[in-house]
């Protein structure tokens, strides 16, 4: 049987699960996909959340349909879908326990999925996507489900789409997908902002609308989580555009992080242009932050990718949370 490859990057996708809901049922605002059965709840995997499970399975396995079973409860609030969460997790065979691939557990740089990306580690319609719908920060959960059905056909090579793999996921953290404040009125001078249902925005201009000398910054969205200061650690999705030095209509965005995954930065100079640091200091997570950023706080007299020198620009920054 081929083995999953090692995965060292973040994970993130979705919301909570409390033990032994059935599936169907709403819990925080989510529905449980998956119910547990007589193989998930045959699962048994020691050692803290976070570190590298001692699994243990009766073998042969063999799962009737996706089942999940919560061995470690979470805590807070379960993650809507299309949020991104931070995991780690091992898979191990069915049919003889063993190892199949798991994550790298304790680098700096757990897997970061969400469920509306799939891809990373398997399609869009994975039931392996799927058990991560209403995950709670803190779980551990346990998925009994088949090859094909987690990781697409043929996802361990030949004659394997129909085998048990046993998942055991643990929920590091999580972060929603898209800014989740309430609205805020907007000032004069600043481009309208619109999103899409994923929270992609898109923005324009108004008719003769200045280009501003000076940093402006205003909420769209004000979020009630914690306060970000200079030197925090934040997630984010951002897209900055070009202020157009014709006076003309704004081009296509110059970079996005959204439809890839959310940024993780350190707030300070040393790692983000002075203007976002300044637009971002003293605001809520949750918040989705616009920012009219002038040359001399941006890219001044050095262009950056797409980005031109002596550019203004205009970044739009849902604040997803901050890393543990």
């Amino acid at each position: 049987m081929r083995r999953i490859p090692a995965l060292v990057t973040a994970a993130a996708l979705v919301a909570g699960l409390a033990a032994c809901t059935p599936a169907g049922a709403a819990t925080g605002g989510c529905t449980v996909p998956f119910a547990p059965g007589a193989a998930s709840s045959t699962v048994r995997a020691t050692g803290d959340v976070g570190t590298t499970p001692d699994i243990d399975i009766p073998t042969p396995l063999i799962s009737d349909g996706a089942q999940l079973s919560v061995l470690e409860p979470g805590e807070g609030d379960a993650y809507p879908a299309g949020s991104w969460l931070s995991l780690e997790y091992t898979a191990v065979s069915g049919t003889d326990g063993t190892l199949i691939g798991q994550t790298s557990y304790g680098s700096d740089a757990p897997l970061l999925l969400s469920t509306r990306s799939g891809g990373v580690v398997a399609p869009e319609d994975s039931t392996l996507l799927q058990a991560l719908v209403c995950v709670k920060q803190g779980e551990r959960l346990a998925l009994t489900t088949t090859v094909k059905a987690s990781l697409g056909e043929g996802g361990l090579g030949g004659g394997h789409d129909d085998d048990t793999i046993v998942w055991v996921i643990d929920v590091l953290n999580g972060y929603f997908g898209q800014a989740v404040g309430g609205p805020s009125i907007v000032p004069d001078g600043f481009p309208a902002v619109v999103t899409a249902p994923d929270g992609t925005p898109a923005i324009s201009l108004l008719p003769n609308q200045q280009e501003p000398s000076e940093l402006r910054v205003t909420n769209t969205k004000s979020g009630a989580g914690p306060v970000v200061e200079k030197g925090d650690q934040v997630v984010v999705n951002y897209t900055v555009w070009v202020w157009p030095a014709d006076g003309g209509e704004l081009s296509s965005p110059a970079e996005t992080s959204w439809g890839k995954q959310p940024a993780t930065f350190t707030l300070d100079e040393d790692h983000m242009i002075p203007g976002v640091v300044s637009a971002l200091v003293g605001k809520r997570v949750g918040s989705q932050v616009v920012a009219i950023i002038p040359p001399e706080l941006a890219y001044k007299d050095k262009a950056n990718g797409a980005i031109p020198a002596n550019s203004t620009l205009v970044f739009v920054i849902d604040i997803l949370g901050q890393p543990d």
